[in-house]
């Protein structure tokens, strides 16, 4: 597999799944918040560059990012400032346990259950509530239910409340009863679909285990555009699969290897590419960043 990174980048890029958007946000995610809540928008054309995203397309998410709520702006003589909202900040903390730290509950059994009419939603309605909470490790039991053994009722309240105002779906807590034996069954595989994540899993390991102890080669922009490429693959993975405790995970679990090799990519990678983040950023940044694929 070939180490060669602007080419490698120009395949990632050319990829249906890959927007400006996304991955803005992965890098709002990956490497602005650690450390700063505030941004300037040339910092993130400087950010945005390697991956060949002009200056109007970055304009253009940021302002959808703005829309949904992710970001306000502020002008400041003739430069934009972008700080990010609570909200953003509360889904960036709740997907960081999650990628970073592979964060799952334990099993008791307690799950909570958000309730919807769905033919009184549209289809995009549907699908937007139905994707936004799987980022939070709700999974769909079927048309109008989605359960997860991982967020609080309250949380899944606050949620609704914050990104869905317009729609008033009931939440509710309830218990599997004898849920080794439900596991034993096949019925939460069944359920959950686990077939899609496990094909990603390993499609993730293939593309990125060529670069395991070889990381420190890389130039510091290099070192970038890998960081961020490994991060936005593996959270789009990790968001779209049922965040469930690891007993009712199949076995073995790809996304254990996945993870593994993840922890051992993203120390070296940090180290390398921190001096041109700390450029774009006008910031001294740190080499490694607090709480990421602890060991």
């Amino acid at each position: 597999m070939s180490l060669d990174i602007p080419a490698r980048v120009q395949t990632w890029r050319a990829a249906p799944h890959i927007s400006a958007r996304s991955v803005l946000v992965t890098i709002l995610g990956d490497a602005v918040v650690p450390v700063t809540k505030r941004v300037w928008l040339s910092q993130l054309f400087q950010l945005a560059e390697p991956y060949g995203f002009d200056k109007r397309l970055v304009r253009v998410s940021m302002f959808r990012l703005a829309e949904e709520g992710w970001v306000t702006s502020e002008r400041r003589g003739r430069r934009s400032l972008y700080l990010l909202t609570p909200l953003a900040e509360r889904e960036f903390a709740d997907a960081a346990d999650r990628i970073y730290r592979d964060l799952r509950p334990p099993l008791d059994g307690e799950w909570t259950f958000v309730l919807f009419d769905s033919a009184q939603l549209s289809p995009a309605e549907r699908n937007r509530l139905t994707r936004h909470l799987g980022w939070h490790g709700f999974v769909a039991f079927r048309s109008g239910v989605l359960a997860s053994p991982i967020c609080s009722a309250d949380e899944a309240r606050r949620i609704l409340d914050e990104s869905f105002p317009e729609i008033l779906p009931a939440v509710a807590r309830a218990e599997f009863e004898d849920i080794a034996k439900l596991t034993r069954n096949g019925f939460f595989s069944a359920t959950f679909a686990f077939d899609e994540g496990e094909k990603e899993y390993r499609a993730f390991v293939e593309d990125y285990e060529a670069f395991d102890g070889k990381c420190e080669e890389l130039s510091a922009v290099e070192a970038y555009c890998l960081r961020t490429m490994l991060i936005h693959d593996l959270r789009r993975i990790t968001l779209r699969t049922p965040a469930v405790p690891r007993e009712l995970l199949p076995d073995p679990w790809p996304g254990n290897d996945a993870y593994t090799l993840a922890a051992a990519l993203y120390p070296p990678l940090c180290t390398t590419s921190a001096p041109h983040v700390g450029d774009a950023l006008e910031l001294d940044y740190p080499a490694q960043v607090s709480g990421r694929f602890p060991t």
